[in-house]
């Protein structure tokens, strides 16, 4: 063994059974001339400290024995059998396990930083808080994965298998998932802000309260069993770490995302949903700006139609005008009925004869009958504001039904093209 690590194996010739066998004659020694070289057999290389060498190697073949801290930061484990290996706390930072069986080893807060893992196999191995920041995991298989609070920032996951991966509160700012397969997986509460997700397999995915800010989806494939949930996790922040933007514009860029992604695959309803938290965040941010006049638009929007989602949101503000103005007209307006009817000729089969009505239900009915025409500005002409304060509240309600009418064919419109 070399003072660096290297270590040389050797032995002489001989049969199977240890019996020794002549050695070959080496040119240019002259008669009778042999020499009986050491041969090396084989050499195994290793940049870890030799005095860990023999705790490291008790330590892996040992399978779910608890193991005592170690550092091996580049080392080679390369195609390595790691599985069932417990790695916990080990430092292996820029160490290579290409193409390393680790299945089911227990890597919980072990640093993997710059660490090669390509095609490395992980599958339904422990990986709580382990730190994989700029870890290259390209075609890795992590299926199964237990890993709640694990750092994955900066991380290469291109063709990574993340199938049914446990990965709650995980931190995968900036990572690459381009290709990945994350079904089934479990992100609720994980950050992927600034994370890039191109051709990413999300169905049947949870990311329920997952950070979502100028993550980039693109050719992204979710469906009705993706859960993103009710609402973003930014409208619960007082501030937000790491950008220049408030939690409510965060809300909106993320909301507004989340409301292309659904209509992109016809779940429409949610996105129907995600558009009005967007109006909403919108109009908070209005209101933090200190631009009222957009605010004020953006919740009389809300409450007459519900941001443009709701036809019966906009009938049931009609019929509150309708009602409000049958009041005004009987209490504070005046209304002519006409009373001489000659010369006019009814026509109909009269099965439901004309009633003759108490004096206050008939005031009532024909304020209500007087609002509903001139809120449909139908205007029979039967009858006529009295007064010139009659006269204005007339206006008004004609103008209100006339917007409202409109805003009912706007609403209408608009669910139609969903």
């Amino acid at each position: 063994m070399e003072p660096d690590g290297t270590v040389y194996l050797a032995r002489r010739r001989g049969t199977p059974g240890g019996r020794p066998v002549p050695e070959p004659q080496v040119e240019g020694t002259g008669s009778g001339g042999s020499c009986r070289p050491r041969r090396i057999l084989g050499r195994v290389e290793s940049r870890f400290r030799v005095r860990h060498a023999r705790d490291f190697v008790r330590r892996l073949f040992a399978p779910r024995r608890k193991s005592e801290e170690g550092s091996f930061p580049r080392s080679n484990f390369s195609g390595a059998n790691l599985r069932w290996a417990d790695l916990t706390r080990g430092d292996f930072a820029g160490a290579d396990f290409r193409d390393a069986d680790l299945r089911d080893a227990t890597l919980d807060r072990a640093a993997f930083e710059l660490a090669d893992l390509r095609e490395a196999n992980l599958r339904s191995g422990d990986l709580e808080d382990a730190n994989f920041r700029d870890a290259d995991l390209r075609g890795a298989n992590l299926r199964g994965i237990d890993a709640p609070d694990a750092r994955l920032k900066e991380a290469n996951l291109a063709d990574a298998n993340l199938e049914d991966a446990k990965l709650a509160d995980a931190d995968l700012r900036d990572a690459d998932l381009e290709d990945a397969n994350l079904r089934k997986a479990k992100l609720g509460g994980a950050n992927l802000e600034d994370a890039s997700l191109v051709r990413t397999d999300l169905r049947e995915t949870t990311l329920e309260d997952a950070r979502l800010y100028q993550t980039y989806f693109s050719d992204v494939r979710i469906d009705s069993d993706t859960e993103f949930g009710d609402s973003c996790v930014y409208e619960d922040l007082d501030e937000l770490d790491d950008w220049d933007a408030t939690p409510t514009e965060a809300a909106v860029w993320t909301y507004r995302r989340l409301q292309d992604l659904h209509e992109k695959y016809a779940l429409t309803e949610r996105a129907r949903h995600y558009h009005v938290k967007k109006k909403e965040s919108q109009k908070r941010h209005n209101r933090e700006e200190g631009n009222y006049l957009q605010y004020a638009i953006h919740a009389v929007n809300g409450v007459a139609s519900e941001h443009g989602e709701s036809p019966w949101r906009v009938v049931g503000v009609s019929t509150v005008v309708i009602a409000i103005w049958s009041v005004l007209y009987l209490l504070l307006g005046k209304i002519r009925v006409p009373t001489d009817t000659s010369g006019t000729d009814a026509i109909g089969l009269g099965l439901f004869p004309s009633l003759s009505l108490p004096s206050p239900v008939a005031e009532i009915a024909t304020s209500v009958y007087f609002s509903v025409v001139t809120f449909t500005t139908l205007g029979y002409g039967d009858l006529q504001p009295a007064t010139g304060f009659a006269q204005a509240l007339a206006t008004v309600e004609s103008f209100l039904g006339a917007l409202l009418m409109a805003y009912l064919v706007f609403v209408l419109g608009r669910r139609t093209n969903w």
